[in-house]
């Protein structure tokens, strides 16, 4: 995965695209890696960390958030999860830009 986005951004840096054309590319990447590694880590949280923090909305604090995406990092699934979604998100992400004629 390291490597596809790797080649992915020097792609995109390589392009003859306008500096703002590319901020942008890599600004919607972002975004879509953002959205698709949430929902991941999520299934992976403690579920009684979870619900102490939604039953007490006043627990939540960023270090609280932060403890919880720690903890669901410590499995071994989620990693494989996030590695197989985020390689199809960069392939696919890729492909539109080629299609696209960006890249």
């Amino acid at each position: 995965m390291e490597d596809k986005l790797r080649a992915l951004l020097v792609k995109i840096e390589a392009s003859d695209l306008t500096d703002e054309q590319k901020e942008k590319m890599l600004a919607v990447l972002v975004d879509e890696l953002e959205a698709l590694v949430q929902p991941v880590l999520l299934r992976y949280v403690d579920p009684e960390k979870l619900e102490t923090l939604a039953s007490d909305t006043s627990k939540v604090t960023v270090e609280s958030y932060l403890d919880l995406m720690k903890g669901a990092l410590t499995n071994a699934e989620a990693y494989k999860e996030l590695q197989s979604v985020m390689e199809q998100l960069l392939v696919e992400y890729e492909s539109v830009m080629k299609e696209g004629g960006l890249l």
